[in-house]
């Protein structure tokens, strides 16, 4: 991203929202952005914010490009880190490749540990596929035990309707699995500082609270992405899909995107419930998911998955209660 698009993103976004701002910045690998970039994205937060804002920035990484000036200036302005490992050695180098075409595993935990060392807060965000969703607990006890992580969170590959063959797609039955072999090791850790973010929001929706994440919560109006040449779509996960680009930074003022009339017409669409949702009890904790992990007929393809792990930790926290 230049800098001329960097400036007018950051201005015009601060000039139409207040309270508390969040800027995650990722990729691809957004530390390829060198150290000036990072540099400059504080310096107009600075220059273009006032008293009324409280802006977070989050950085969501491979890791393997981390080294002590990029944890010092992480300290220095206050950024938390994500780290993209899918599990131990192991499991991770199955998918995750350096430039060399071999294993990121060592560089990656190596940025963790510089992480570490500099105190700088740092998550986990692991992706689940086919080939390691059948690893749960041997990867989460790596994460808590080994790495002594606090933080951690899962983002389900699904490769979407027009490619269901796909033999990396998690598959339902799988992720019912997961989520309940995750719940057990969450409750065996039993620390009040040990978060995995999925539990947290389906804990969320049985306790009647609203959850953090837009596929619980039912609120895509609160981001979008802005990709590096300043088109503005959806969410990442939409990233170049020209049906919902909502328009061009480099050639529109923010306001004007973010008002575009297919904006508000996606917004619709991500509201939807299907019919079964309305006899569901969880309708009011699941909001019929992310509409990229929806089917044809508008229905989550993790429906069932869902229900039964509301039930399930609604009957193992039952038990503390």
């Amino acid at each position: 991203m230049s800098f001329c698009i960097l400036e007018k993103f950051i201005k015009e976004y601060l000039e139409l929202f207040d309270g508390n701002l969040r800027f995650t910045w990722h990729g691809g690998e957004p530390l390829l952005a060198g150290y000036d970039f990072f540099e400059k994205v504080v310096a107009f937060q600075e220059k273009y914010s006032h008293k009324s804002h409280k802006i977070l920035n989050t950085v969501q990484t491979n890791g393997t490009l981390i080294n002590k000036r990029w944890a010092l200036l992480f300290k220095r302005y206050g950024f938390k880190i994500g780290v993209s490992l899918d599990g131990n050695e192991k499991n991770h180098n199955l998918l995750r490749k350096n430039k060399a075409n071999k294993g990121s595993f060592q560089q990656a935990i190596r940025g963790i540990r510089i992480l570490q060392e500099y105190k700088v807060p740092v998550s986990i965000l692991s992706t689940l596929t086919s080939r390691t969703i059948g690893h749960t607990k041997e990867n989460l006890s790596f994460f808590a035990d080994t790495l002594g992580i606090k933080n951690i969170g899962t983002s389900i590959f699904y490769s979407g309707e027009s490619d269901r063959s796909n033999p990396l797609n998690v598959q339902p039955e799988e992720l019912t699995t997961h989520m309940k072999k995750t719940i057990d090791f969450w409750l065996e850790q039993n620390k009040s500082d040990f978060r995995v973010r999925e539990i947290e929001n389906y804990l969320a929706g049985i306790i009647g609270k609203e959850a953090s994440l837009c596929q619980f919560n039912g609120w895509c109006t609160s981001f979008f992405c802005v990709n590096h040449d300043g088109k503005i779509y959806p969410c990442d996960r939409f990233s170049g899909q020209e049906d919902l680009l909502f328009g061009d930074l480099s050639a529109q003022p923010l306001i004007k995107i973010l008002n575009n009339p297919k904006r508000l017409e996606y917004f619709d669409k991500t509201s939807f419930l299907h019919r079964d949702c309305l006899e569901c009890e969880w309708v009011n904790s699941c909001h019929n998911d992310c509409v990229s992990l929806r089917n044809k007929n508008g229905k989550s393809i993790f429906c069932q998955t869902r229900k039964q792990t509301f039930k399930y930790l609604r009957s193992k926290i039952g038990k503390y209660t």
